[in-house]
């Protein structure tokens, strides 16, 4: 008797490795439509919809109620946080009064020829509209001292509803400043007029030893490299902080696709989290009695994963560097639960996680740019080892010192390659051009400064607490490492075509131009 075909619903169920990359598409596609009604109508009737598609075909009716009712939860969210907005900001603005609070986050710059502090203040006492415990971000245009984190402040001044430079002011400045915890700024001359308690020094509080470690971590860098542009790069490197890089040698590391380097980034990460992990297996492998006792690469896991966390909050915990430690999590849990782990799994609970405590982040170009040459370097891997596989060529050949040298160099180039195509027409849209000597770029600037300058650069940091001389000897020789990456940017970044002009203007914006 001839067998016959199994019905639609007795098919296998949607495979497990897709759930979570089905419900990250979904929670990021219905945040990225907003709160329009329109989307909510069409979300709505497809979940009707779908227990009749479960019915027909199990796989698609899965599929379908993955991406919906995430992508449903998405638009919900977002609605309400835009609701949310919009009703306290309507009340923020008022008159001069009274403020106090204490300092949460300091940022320096210069600004009119004089330097400027960027102070987020959590206050500490209700100040209609203003309620105990929100944050106000006060501008100080002319600052003659160093601001810490954990200082009192009392000022006066006038509270406004943050506004970024669009019509009407809406634009990602509001909704970033609202995900941050910004309901108001303000804005003082100078700051002769704010009153400052110092810190208690038996008080211990988190950020405030974070701030210590990063203004220590400067002071060394100040003291141990001469030059400001290697000093801003690595300074950038280790805690996150841009702000000494030149203009012209952060726009040369743009022009030619590099400037990925500069911020922490999955990549920082990565690094540090296998670099930890090979040393301690090296370690503990070295040890008979207990390599015989124990796993081995648990324990190495486990060791890797405080100080890829410490090197996050060090750098101000960016996009990207919440994204690479979510995944470096997921990767070194796999580890230690003895589980062989999934890229792309691992890649969507980050986004997941991302998406889910910050509704819109999936708007920023960062989050962006992260996640699309994640993406795309583990389909060139996977290509790239298939290719390998299906081919036996003697000048691969593992075995042999120049058959890895190939394999190594081959590889970075196809890393280079799908992380620039992958990524260009999001700079393209977001910053309106494009590196065309990003390939080339990134295999010369990756190993100096995303390799050798970040690990002389977190070393030397890491034992300043011990021996400074050795610290400052290590970062030293990071900014030698940096020097010709420097060089090696400016050079090509002074060619008309190292990048194309690729914006996406449209009509209107033409006119107007025109019209000036």
């Amino acid at each position: 008797m001839r067998r016959g075909r199994r019905p639609l619903s007795a098919r296998r169920p949607l495979a497990r490795s897709a759930v979570l990359p089905l419900a990250a598409v979904g929670l990021l596609g219905g945040q990225a439509v907003g709160e329009s009604a329109l989307a909510a109508a069409l979300l709505v009737a497809g979940l009707l919809a779908t227990p009749a598609l479960l019915l027909r075909h199990r796989r698609l009716g899965g599929a379908a109620a993955l991406l919906l009712v995430p992508a449903l939860v998405g638009h919900l969210q977002v609605a309400w946080q835009t609701a949310r907005r919009e009703h306290r900001l309507a009340r923020v603005e008022g008159g001069v009064q009274p403020l106090r609070g204490r300092v949460a986050a300091v940022r320096l710059g210069t600004g009119l020829g004089a330097s400027r502090a960027t102070l987020d203040v959590a206050l500490e006492a209700p100040s209609p509209p203003l309620a105990d415990g929100e944050r106000l971000r006060l501008t100080v245009w002319r600052t003659a001292r160093s601001w810490r984190v954990g200082e009192r402040v009392r000022f006066r001044a006038t509270p406004r509803a943050p506004r970024g430079f669009c019509n009407h002011g809406e634009d990602g400045y509001v909704r970033w400043a609202w995900r941050s915890g910004i309901v108001a700024t303000a804005s003082l001359q100078d700051d002769r007029a704010v009153d400052v308690t110092p810190r208690p020094a038996r008080v211990i509080q988190p950020d405030a030893l974070i701030d210590d470690a990063r203004a220590a971590i400067a002071a060394a860098l100040a003291r141990a490299v001469p030059r400001a542009a290697e000093r801003g790069v690595l300074r950038a490197l280790i805690i996150g902080d841009q702000g000494e890089i030149p203009k012209e040698l952060k726009g040369a590391y743009a022009r030619t696709g590099t400037a990925h380097v500069l911020s922490v980034s999955g990549l920082h990460i990565a690094l540090v989290a296998m670099t930890i992990y090979a040393m301690a297996a090296w370690v503990l492998a070295r040890w008979p009695w207990l390599a015989l006792r124990i796993l081995v690469a648990r324990v190495a896991a486990l060791a890797a994963l405080p100080p890829a966390l410490g090197y996050t909050v060090l750098s101000g915990g960016a996009v990207a560097t919440l994204r690479s430690l979510a995944m470096a999590a997921i990767g070194l849990g796999a580890i230690v639960l003895v589980c062989r782990p999934d890229v792309w799994t691992a890649l969507a609970a980050a986004a997941l996680v991302l998406a889910a405590f910050d509704p819109g982040i999936g708007t920023e170009p960062s989050f962006q740019l992260s996640f699309a040459s994640v993406g795309a370097l583990v389909v060139a891997g996977g290509t790239l080892q298939r290719w390998l596989e299906e081919r036996t060529c003697r000048f691969l050949a593992r075995e042999r010192l120049a058959g890895r040298c190939a394999m190594l160099a081959l590889g970075a180039l196809a890393a280079s390659t799908a992380a620039t195509l992958a990524t260009a027409p999001i700079t393209a849209f977001h910053f309106g051009s494009v590196s065309l000597v990003g390939v080339a770029a990134n295999l010369v600037v990756v190993p100096l400064v995303g390799w050798l300058a970040l690990l002389f650069g977190l070393s030397g940091a890491a034992l300043l607490a011990l021996s400074p001389g050795a610290a400052d000897a290590l970062l030293f020789l990071g900014a030698l490492a940096i020097e010709p990456a420097d060089r090696f940017v400016t050079w090509l970044a002074a060619h008309p075509w190292s990048a194309v002009d690729a914006s996406l203007a449209s009509p209107a914006s033409v006119l107007a131009l025109g019209c000036v």
